[in-house]
């Protein structure tokens, strides 16, 4: 046993997959939620974008915007408030 590990202090490793596939991933999430799981997601992704700027460029390259509108236009007035907080906060 290692000094470290006698403390009581645990290593962990943090994994961060490829842009694309957590773009993708933002991407299908929003299209396959709705109700209170979109509203998350949608929270999250303002989120997403204000701690992960190379994201946000991925996002409107692989047609994230798109995905904004065409799940507005489905949406109710509360959830498109969250999708033009969204999109207020993309930087670009």
């Amino acid at each position: 046993m290692t000094d470290v590990q006698s403390r009581g202090k645990k290593h962990s490793v943090v994994l961060r997959t490829q842009l694309t596939v957590r773009v993708h991933a933002c991407i299908e999430r929003l299209y396959n939620s709705n109700g209170r799981d979109l509203r998350r997601a949608l929270f999250s992704l303002k989120q997403i974008f204000q701690d992960d700027k190379d994201l946000v460029h991925e996002f409107v390259m692989a047609e994230g915007l798109t995905c904004l509108i065409k799940v507005g236009a489905e949406a109710d007035q509360n959830y498109q408030n969250y999708i033009l907080r969204g999109k207020v906060s993309l930087p670009l």
